[in-house]
């Protein structure tokens, strides 16, 4: 899920030595890069923690059966809502990139009005990021503006996780071309899966800043402790019913 973070949200001020490497590296081209060109980065190893497999897979299966099954009336209800409010499908699909480079069918109610990827060159993009967001985007719908408030839109991912493709906490799930712009940081969040909600999504998302979606990506994976899983849940959980979502 994405949300806006709590106001008064800063940068983690002190990260392992492991990480502070790697934020160095991922951070300062190489001279005669761009800043904003992709670039090729070495740094060393990540090792991840050997608990993380085994009790995400837990979590995210028992989580996810028992999410679907909760929410299902409200599935039905946002089904019903999209159709009446504009011509289109319900769901929304495309391809992006889980663990170890493998492609699946992302699942979104959809928000947007047909055709809307005709449009998309004339508006200006509001993010630094590989990511396209404009604010008061005339390309989403009535209903949709309300879903993606309370990041409703991405319920349907739950399918993903049951499936195997996602995780409940993780790293924005993205596409490959949207993964361009540092080679460090997609080899690191491909480590694992993507998530419906993740530690940039809670905490650095609100400032548009490319560099804070690397350094909180590679400090998720790269730290991560189930007492770290458990805090993205909780403010994930406080951001949606504040309506932050976007």
């Amino acid at each position: 899920m994405t949300m806006n973070p709590a106001p008064g949200s800063a940068l983690p001020k002190r990260h392992s030595t492991k990480g502070v490497e790697h934020f160095g590296k991922v951070m300062t081209p190489p001279n005669g890069v761009a800043r904003n060109e992709p670039f090729e980065t070495s740094g060393p190893e990540i090792n991840l923690h050997p608990f993380q497999k085994p009790i995400k897979t837990v979590v995210d299966f028992v989580g996810g059966y028992f999410l679907l099954l909760l929410l299902s009336p409200l599935f039905i209800l946002i089904a019903f809502l999209i159709k009446l409010d504009s011509p289109g499908p319900v769901f929304f699909r495309q391809k992006r990139v889980s663990r170890n480079n493998r492609r699946f069918p992302m699942f979104k109610f959809r928000t947007m009005k047909k055709h809307s990827g005709l449009h998309k060159k004339k508006l200006g993009n509001d993010h630094d990021g590989p990511i396209f967001k404009k604010k008061d985007d005339p390309r989403i719908t009535e209903i949709g503006k309300y879903l993606r408030r309370w990041s409703l839109d991405e319920l349907p991912q739950l399918i993903n996780v049951i499936r195997g493709d996602m995780s409940l906490v993780g790293p924005r799930p993205l596409a490959r071309k949207e993964m361009k712009k540092n080679a460090l940081w997609r080899t690191t969040r491909l480590m694992v899966k993507p998530g419906m909600t993740g530690y940039w999504q809670v905490m650095g998302r609100g400032s548009g800043k490319f560099s804070d979606w690397v350094k909180y990506d590679i400090s998720y994976v790269t730290e991560w402790s189930p007492v770290l899983e458990l805090k993205i849940l909780l403010l994930t959980f406080r951001a949606v019913i504040w309506g932050r979502g976007e």
